[in-house]
């Protein structure tokens, strides 16, 4: 809707009197136009001061700061935008809206801008690239930065039950980290294992009162399934503890070597165990040396052709005693034997024949086979000649075992505090 033009109404004429009804009629219709200015004018003044601006009629301000005033002292920055008393401001320039909303605020809350460009960070990008249950390593160095404070955003993760009503941990015991190392797995059901050993699944169910180190088995197999030193995973419901064994009695009934920080009963629930194996981490090491059939192929031990010579040695072979006229030679021990004893020799008488002997040794002496007695000198340095050929044997076996027994696998490690992401 336009403005009123403003015409007045003319009814008279030139040298023509004017009665009362032409000049009411002229001045009704001033009133009308008048009064119509006046209500634009309020109307201006309502859109642009409020519904409680009033008018002082006297042609001077009454505004301490004009519009256009202050419109430049908010572009120039001079006037700060307050904003608007609604909990939530609106900006909408091409249909999709940006809402920013300050309805769970409890206190002024002040966000100071870095100078940098970029763009801002959403709790819905934060959750995809860290998602509440991630953990976190952070160190303090020596105290020089402050621990990021429980139930803020991160909890740490030392065995303790995160108090966050907030929270979808809420009431959750976090995992005992401490000097312990983070293991990744692809199910959620791994319970805390070691690091080369799988977890395993045990029989049977349990009863542990909290406070107390004794375990009663109900169709449980303590004494072939375990042995002292497993940790063990104790599951009850949403209730889950790591408890490590101390000593078995028989298969129903063992000790562990920290008192139950929670009661489990198997009538509550199914109880769970799972053996979290080498939980001291040791290697085991000891073996054996499989030899199998060892056979090399035939082969000569050739050297340079070569003789030995003589040399300086003598040996002696016979000998002749003068006092006892005997011929003797040596045995196979070296021991001196008589050949003949001129004493038993006889004669032909006056015969042509051969002459014939007879004695102790026996007819005929022949037979006597004589060896070397003692002997000296060397023999030459050089000569010629291949020594045999030969090859070896095939031998089968195994050796012994060898090797230490147990080995500690030992990590270099860094110390630092593991948190887990709460809100």
């Amino acid at each position: 809707m336009g403005l009123i033009d403003a015409i007045l109404p003319k009814s008279y004429k030139n040298a023509r009197v004017l009665y009362e009804e032409d000049l009411d009629n002229w001045r009704e219709k001033t009133e009308d136009l008048l009064n119509t200015l006046n209500l634009n004018l309020r109307q201006v003044g309502i859109d642009t001061f409020g519904g409680d601006y009033e008018y002082n009629n006297d042609g001077s301000q009454s505004e301490s700061t004009t519009i256009n005033q202050y419109i430049t002292n908010i572009i120039d920055g001079t006037q700060p935008i307050d904003g608007t008393s609604s909990d939530t401001f609106t900006v909408n320039s091409d249909g999709n809206a940006v809402v920013i909303s300050s309805a769970a605020l409890t206190a002024t809350r002040t966000f100071t801008y870095e100078d940098a460009s970029g763009q801002l960070v959403t709790s819905d990008y934060i959750d995809r690239i860290f998602p509440i249950g991630s953990y976190l390593l952070f160190d303090d160095f020596n105290g020089t930065l402050a621990l990021p404070s429980a139930g803020t955003n991160y909890w740490p993760c030392d065995g303790t039950t995160v108090a966050s009503a907030t929270s979808l941990l809420h009431g959750v015991v976090t995992k005992d980290v401490t000097g312990r190392v983070l293991i990744g797995y692809t199910t959620s059901a791994e319970g805390d294992a070691s690091i080369d050993t799988a977890n395993t699944a045990l029989t049977g169910t349990i009863a542990i009162t909290a406070t107390l180190k004794a375990v009663t088995g109900t169709l449980t197999a303590f004494d072939t399934e375990l042995s002292s030193g497993d940790q063990i995973l104790v599951t009850e419901g949403a209730t889950t503890e790591i408890m490590v064994v101390d000593s078995i009695t028989n298969a129903t009934s063992m000790t562990v070597v920290a008192a139950a920080a929670n009661t489990f009963t198997t009538g509550a629930g199914t109880v769970s165990l799972i053996v979290v194996g080498n939980v001291g981490h040791e290697a085991d090491t000891e073996h054996k040396h499989a030899a199998g059939t060892l056979a090399g192929p035939s082969h000569l031990h050739s050297t340079p052709n070569h003789t030995h010579g003589y040399g300086t040695l003598r040996f002696q072979s016979v000998k002749w005693s003068s006092g006892v006229s005997t011929f003797q030679t040596y045995n196979s021990s070296g021991s001196s034997i008589t050949m003949f004893n001129l004493a038993d020799v006889s004669y032909t008488a006056g015969g042509a024949g051969p002459i014939k002997v007879f004695g102790s040794l026996g007819s005929p002496w022949t037979n006597i086979q004589g060896y070397t007695g003692s002997g000296q000198g060397a023999t030459g340095n050089d000569g010629a000649g291949n020594t045999g050929n030969s090859g070896t044997a095939s031998v089968t076996g195994n050796t012994a075992d060898g090797g230490s027994t147990t080995l500690d696998i030992l990590m270099r490690s860094v110390e630092t505090r593991c948190y887990v992401r709460i809100l």
